[in-house]
């Protein structure tokens, strides 16, 4: 249950980077670790071992974002390119919906060890990336900061399983092969008016990024210097959430809540808009395709459970008729029989 904080918590992840750590250490990161998710489920990670530093990322993203748009669109999801063949990865453009002004690049998996079967449909949640031409450079970074995010990702379900006496390894092929998106952001500037940055309260202020909850399992955030992201307090506050140097912001999306029988806090947040370009690169990790999500048996009151067990896939299209990125196309694919093999009936 989200509490009235006033600020994120930082988690200092420096014993995972420890080969010697002790079974202790790894207990007291594992109770912090479940503490914050139980009752903010937003925190700064700080010593994460991921090996690549702000400057460097951000660079990376400007390498993409400052090409020319001709070439941008070239990788445009279908959505927004007819003649184009890729579905859900890819670029998008800053959209018309005045509070999701932003534009994005995403991409997934280098290579899946195993596919699961899918039926056609308009979006293929398996298919490979698209990369823009004679940047392979760019899809080096790129894809070496994906595998780094992973790993991560892994060490932090490790810790939850650790958390409520499961097993270290109790996600591991849950997450193999994962389909987790790494995404990068462009929020161009804006301009703001006084009185619609007065107030970390106001709901009214102008925004690049409406209020929401992930639809996934757990988010590990960059975001540049710029600022901008705020976070829902149970009082109903906007909680600001400044850059802090070389660290991940962590949240969790609304299948964890889902998945710890809602012990787990989904956040609300948003992003202000500002007067300045903004970079953010959110990495969604996620599950493979067909990972059934149901109420962990120690999270579990009374042995009832608060939630219809659910396959990602299926959750992933459901959601997809409510993201910006494919609103030009009201007719997604929210019909579930496209994963029918699936069913958690079977």
């Amino acid at each position: 249950m989200s509490t009235a904080f006033d600020k994120l918590p930082i988690i200092d992840l420096a014993p995972l980077q420890d080969p010697q750590v002790s079974e202790n250490s790894l207990q007291e990161l594992a109770a912090t670790i479940r503490h914050t998710f139980e009752t903010v489920g937003f925190a700064y990670l700080i010593n994460h071992g991921v090996n690549v530093n702000h400057t460097e990322l951000f660079n990376t993203a400007k390498e993409f974002f400052s090409l020319p748009q001709e070439q941008k669109n070239r990788l445009a999801k279908k959505t927004f390119v007819a003649s184009n063949s890729n579905t859900y990865r890819g670029y998008f453009p800053v959209q018309k919906n005045d509070t999701s002004y932003k534009e994005g690049f995403e991409v997934g998996p280098s290579a899946l060890s195993e596919t699961f079967f899918q039926k056609p449909g308009k979006f293929d949640l398996q298919e490979a990336n698209v990369w823009p031409e004679n940047q392979d450079n760019f899809k080096k970074k790129t894809e070496a900061y994906y595998d780094g995010c992973t790993k991560l990702g892994n060490q932090l379900m490790s810790l939850v399983a650790i958390s409520f006496e499961l097993q270290d390894d109790y996600f591991d092929s849950l997450f193999n092969p994962t389909l987790s998106t790494l995404r990068y952001l462009h929020y161009p500037a804006r301009t703001v008016k006084a009185e619609e940055s007065a107030s970390n309260d106001d709901d009214d202020a102008l925004l690049s990024c409406s209020k929401h909850t992930d639809s996934g399992i757990v988010t590990l955030l960059c975001q540049d210097q710029v600022g901008g992201l705020e976070v829902q307090n149970s009082l109903g506050q906007w909680i600001p959430a400044p850059y802090v140097p070389e660290s991940f912001v962590v949240n969790l999306g609304d299948l964890m809540h889902r998945w710890t029988n809602g012990k787990f806090v989904a956040t609300m947040h948003r992003v202000r808009a500002t007067n300045r370009d903004r970079l953010s690169i959110p990495f969604f990790f996620e599950p493979k395709l067909d990972c059934l999500i149901e109420p962990l048996q120690p999270c579990l009151e009374s042995g009832v459970s608060q939630f219809d067990a659910v396959r990602y896939g299926e959750h992933v299209l459901g959601k997809m008729a409510t993201w910006v990125e494919y609103q030009d196309d009201r007719e997604a694919e929210t019909d579930h029989t496209q994963l029918s093999a699936y069913s958690v009936a079977a």
